[in-house]
């Protein structure tokens, strides 16, 4: 077993969120190697992928990855091909790049501080993860988002 973990991530910028308005938004995912006595080997098969990534919208920060699986808002991201795909050295780290699609209503919008990012070993993956706690990462996008049309907050 490994552990990767997400050690940090961001938000481009690219444009705002918008409430009411569905758009792929980009995010990247700094992670690491961090514990495991072998690396993860790169796949290029057409079906194997190592690494799945979900998101979840939240007005707390989540810092545990273990928690964020039992969240009924929890969405898969996308990754392309070759990120799914990457190895990992042991003490490598590597950014992956993510999309997600967000739709938030007024509520949610009002409340949404964070986007959570959460990384998970994939079914087809060439390791298996050993732990989930440290697989979680919330990116701070309170200002990048419009609640109220015409609006900027």
């Amino acid at each position: 077993m490994v552990d990767i973990a997400v050690s940090g991530g961001s938000y481009d910028g690219s444009g705002s969120i918008i409430r009411g308005y569905t758009a792929s938004y980009p995010f990247s995912a700094s992670i690491s190697h961090f514990s495991g006595a072998y690396p993860v080997a790169q796949l290029t098969s057409g079906l194997a992928r190592n690494f799945r990534v979900y998101y979840l919208t939240s007005n707390v920060t989540v810092s545990n990855g273990t928690e964020a699986m039992l969240s009924p808002d929890l969405a898969m991201g996308s990754l392309d091909l070759t990120d799914s795909q990457a190895g990992l050295e042991v003490a490598e780290s590597k950014t992956l790049m993510i999309r997600t699609s967000i739709n938030l209503d007024k509520d949610q919008c009002d409340e949404m501080v964070y986007l959570c990012l959460l990384l998970l070993d994939h079914e087809h993956a060439s390791y298996m993860e050993g732990n989930t706690d440290d697989n979680i990462f919330c990116i701070d996008v309170s200002n990048s988002k419009i609640c109220n049309p015409g609006t900027r907050l």
